[in-house]
C-alpha cells in the first residue's frame, strides 16, 4: 500500500471515528486515474461527475465525486482485519 493510500485510509478512519462523521466525500479530477484508483481501493462509490467544476489557467475540468459511508467502511474494515 502506497503513501497516498495510507494517508487517505488514516484520514477516513479519523473522520469516522474521531470526528464522528457519517459520510466522506472525495472529488478528484476526471483525468486523475491515480486518485480514482485510491478512491475505489478504499471503497468509495462513484456517485457522479461534476462537469466544469474547476478552472485552472482558464481551462475547465470535470471532477468525479466519490462517497463513502461509515457503515461501508466498518464492513470493509471488519472483512480485512
Amino acid at each position: 500500500m502506497g503513501l497516498a493510500t495510507k494517508s487517505a485510509e488514516y484520514f477516513i478512519s479519523n473522520s469516522f471515528f474521531n470526528l464522528e462523521l457519517n459520510k466522506v466525500e472525495n472529488l478528484c479530477a476526471s483525468g486523475n486515474t491515480g486518485s480514482q484508483k485510491i478512491a475505489n481501493r478504499l471503497g468509495g462509490k462513484l456517485c457522479g461527475i461534476l462537469r466544469s467544476n474547476e478552472v485552472v489557467s482558464g481551462e475547465f475540468f470535470d471532477h468525479n465525486a466519490y462517497f463513502l459511508l461509515k457503515s461501508e467502511w466498518i464492513k470493509k474494515y471488519e472483512l480485512t482485519s
